[in-house]
């Protein structure tokens, strides 16, 4: 049987070789940001719209670097997820188990702009009625809670892939489902996340969905 070309690239050493690479990148990547962080020496521009992780179209790999937050986590793809904490101490991630939302769930939010413009804006008002909790962590914060179990669900509306392309293997590989808000597979082209425990995801997903059909 002739050997499989993608199986090759992939294969442990690759991806183990890939991972080193990445934890050096993001050692460099904190120690820039770190002189930053408590100064107003600096100037905001806008990165180009291209991303440095993606093999033949699909996310293999990621990690984040929170190093002023403390925290740094990681995935490869099914080779799990983890995170190093100020502790130093390192720790598989595993998502909730969450499967139906009531006064033990908590959602949190990003950026909502076309959300609000949407016929999805009702089922998150319908959603936040439900829950026990809804919080704005955002950024890459609501996503490391995700994965380690502490909170269930995440929506945003308004995104760029760069933002999440690390975290949505993160997420995966601890467990969760990670889409748009159309149940779309996560690409460059992709605006949107409903990130979560596979059956409250689907839960949401047909919410979504179904807000969809009528608005149509």
């Amino acid at each position: 049987m002739a050997d499989d070309p993608d199986s090759a690239i992939l294969a442990s050493t690759f991806l183990d070789s890939a991972l080193d690479i990445a934890q050096r990148a993001a050692d460099a990547a904190e120690q820039v940001i770190h002189r930053y962080y408590a100064t107003q020496d600096f100037a905001v521009a806008i990165k180009a719209d291209r991303t440095p992780v993606m093999h033949r179209g699909e996310l293999v790999l990621g990690v984040s670097a929170a190093g002023e937050f403390g925290e740094r986590a990681w995935a490869v793809r099914s080779g799990g997820a983890f995170m190093r904490g100020r502790s130093g101490e390192t720790k598989p991630l595993r998502v909730s188990t969450t499967d139906a939302f009531g006064a033990d769930t908590a959602i949190s939010t990003g950026n909502l702009k076309s959300l609000a413009a949407s016929s999805g804006w009702g089922v998150l008002g319908d959603l936040v009625g439900r829950v026990g909790r809804i919080r704005g962590y955002g950024d890459f914060l609501h996503y490391h809670l995700l994965a380690g179990g502490a909170i269930d669900l995440v929506i945003e509306s308004d995104l760029n892939i760069l933002d999440i392309a690390a975290l949505v293997v993160i997420v995966r590989e601890a467990g969760g489902t990670f889409t748009d808000l159309h149940g779309s597979a996560i690409d460059v082209d992709t605006r949107s996340a409903l990130a979560g425990p596979p059956a409250l995801h689907a839960l949401a997903l047909a919410a979504f969905g179904a807000a969809e059909k009528q608005q149509a």
